[in-house]
């Protein structure tokens, strides 16, 4: 039963999550709320909301993509090293748990302008910011540099908040060398 329900719970949770945040994020930027409120009554005018309808609104869109962006649900991934590798002298061995730090990309000013603000318009033709590139650590076989660091630094959930604390991204070893 858990295996045919627990995808069900689990969607339920991050949708929740999402909803709130996204409701949190609006309400709290009243040019974002009016902007909302004015293409859902635009959309609601036009007669029963249809998938094109929905595909249209670009303010929606990206009130959520900004609110995914800033209030992310899984902001990390557990995963194994799937080889030894070297990084910043130190040794990673096969099989070693990794914390992946699948955000970090999401509040660094080399991808997003002011990326402490809640900005809609990111993602919208010309800016495009979510498509610059970017490390992605499940699509590559090395991870990127900060979860291998905090691999390093955060072996325990009891460290998690004492490593992350002050932490400056940046001054991250920028190569990695595989064994």
């Amino acid at each position: 039963m858990t295996a045919v329900l627990g995808p069900y719970f689990a969607g339920l949770d991050t949708v929740a999550n999402t909803t709130s945040a996204m409701l949190y994020a609006v309400l709290k930027h009243r040019d974002v709320h009016e902007q909302v409120l004015a293409e859902v009554d635009g959309v609601f005018a036009a007669g029963p909301v249809t998938p094109e309808s929905l595909r249209n609104m670009r303010v929606l869109h990206g009130a959520v993509m900004e609110t995914l962006r800033m209030y992310p649900i899984a902001v990390a991934a557990m995963r194994n090293a799937t080889r030894d590798f070297e990084f910043a002298g130190h040794l990673v061995e096969k099989d070693e748990p990794l914390f992946i730090a699948i955000t970090v990309s999401h509040f660094l000013e080399q991808f997003y302008s002011i990326p402490t603000k809640f900005d809609i318009t990111r993602f919208a033709s010309p800016r495009n910011e979510h498509s610059k590139p970017a490390p992605s650590p499940l699509s590559v076989s090395v991870p990127t540099p900060a979860s291998v660091w905090a691999s390093q630094r955060c072996r325990s959930r009891s460290r998690w908040r004492q490593c992350f604390t002050g932490c400056r991204w940046s001054s991250l070893p920028p190569t990695i060398r595989c064994a």
